[in-house]
């Protein structure tokens, strides 16, 4: 277990963070994100009731927006929850309004991803991890975060979009520092203005990355990379697609504990 976190918590920050972040805090995620991946790979023949895999809280808008701060905010069957803590798992979660009249119920909408997938995908592309200053959690465990609220007018797009991990997100919710600026050039500052740091998104660097770094090392080793090299058995031209398609549904079934003997010229139909 102490392996298995050490492992998913990354490194030790390198910069001094003036947000009084600790390492510790971050072994506390890496143990959240194990459970969570061992929940979204359950093996099929474990009984495990969907709906137990998901965190409900009820919300209405004016706590959000502070119109009606005293309204309701908590955990389905649960305790209450602060305005803090409902804007962060709004951030990034799945959402059902539902119109009520009375106290009562008269509607029900459709449930909706406030990050879409599509946008998850190129967010996680720009920022590539934590932009927190010296953090090193990586983007496939941080958690999109709106730099305005979408409860408070704020858009849903790269923009106004940031990745933070599960405990950065956390401390600036709680108020611990803030972030102004947009999702290209987010400034980091302390409660009370000071600059932590700037930060921009990583970029590739062309002489260690890219593809022209990758056809310089093939050509090192003698390798011709052109259109024709995925071929078929029978000579044909791969098709690329398809073969990623085989292997990532291979993947899943692997991470799930299942083991159906798929082969590559067995792919899913």
């Amino acid at each position: 277990m102490l392996a298995a976190i050490e492992a998913v918590s990354g490194k030790r920050p390198s910069v001094d963070q003036k947000a009084e972040d600790r390492f510790a805090a971050g072994e506390a995620d890496a143990l959240v994100a194990i459970c969570e991946h061992a929940l979204a790979t359950v093996p099929e023949d474990l009984v495990v009731a969907p709906a137990s895999r998901h965190l409900v809280v009820h919300v209405d808008v004016g706590v959000l927006t502070s119109a009606e701060p005293e309204g309701r905010c908590r955990v389905d069957g649960g305790p209450a929850l602060s305005k803090a803590t409902a804007l962060r798992l709004g951030c990034d979660c799945s959402h059902t309004a539902v119109s009520e009249r009375d106290g009562l119920p008269i509607d029900v909408g459709r449930t909706t991803r406030v990050i879409s997938p599509r946008l998850r995908v190129a967010l996680n592309c720009r920022d590539r991890g934590c932009r927190f200053p010296g953090c090193g959690v990586p983007a496939r465990r941080t958690e999109g975060h709106h730099i305005r609220h979408w409860a408070l007018g704020g858009p849903t797009d790269l923009a106004n979009l940031l990745s933070l991990c599960g405990f950065h997100h956390r401390r600036h919710h709680n108020g611990h520092f803030q972030v102004v600026g947009t999702g290209t050039k987010a400034r980091f500052e302390t409660a009370d203005g000071e600059l932590i740091a700037v930060s921009v998104p990583k970029r590739v660097d062309r002489a260690t990355g890219g593809p022209a770094h990758l056809r310089r090392l093939s050509a090192d080793r003698g390798l011709k990379i052109d259109a024709e090299t995925v071929a078929a058995r029978d000579g044909s031209r791969g098709d690329v697609h398809y073969i990623v398609d085989t292997m990532m549904y291979a993947c899943e079934r692997a991470n799930a504990g299942l083991d159906d003997g798929l082969r590559p010229e067995q792919p899913p139909t």
